[in-house]
């Protein structure tokens, strides 16, 4: 649901948002426990002013707070969540609506590449 709130629902993005947008993802990769946003620091403001980050981060917020209930105190529950979020983010780069193989336009499948090499990175990292 994460990678769908991102890609597909969120067709907005332009390449020119690519600056904010790796902020944004590597915000999401370092915290599964999303603080409230009114609680970000003043680099995300941006999360809080643009209609399109703000909207991705309140049904974020939810989703994962749904999924850490349900995950427990379990110790590699980040583990799961962020290799579900790389099948995902890489299969939705072959949704390309210039291609009528899928309904994402170009800035999102980039922003599903991006967040593809950014969970390849920080999955590496971490096993």
């Amino acid at each position: 649901m994460e990678n769908e709130i991102k890609f597909v629902m969120s067709k907005e993005f332009e390449e020119k948002d690519f600056p904010q947008l790796l902020r944004f993802e590597r915000f999401l990769l370092d915290h599964l426990e999303l603080p409230l946003i009114a609680q970000l620091s003043d680099e995300f403001n941006f999360v809080r002013i643009d209609y399109r980050y703000n909207k991705i981060y309140r049904l974020l917020y939810c989703l994962r707070k749904a999924y850490l209930l349900a995950r427990g105190t379990m110790n590699d529950a980040s583990i799961f969540y962020k290799a579900s979020l790389l099948r995902y983010a890489a299969y939705t780069t072959g949704f390309d609506m210039r291609r009528d193989t899928g309904e994402c336009p170009l800035p999102s499948l980039k922003y599903a590449l991006l967040s593809t090499s950014l969970l390849v990175d920080d999955l590496r990292g971490e096993l």
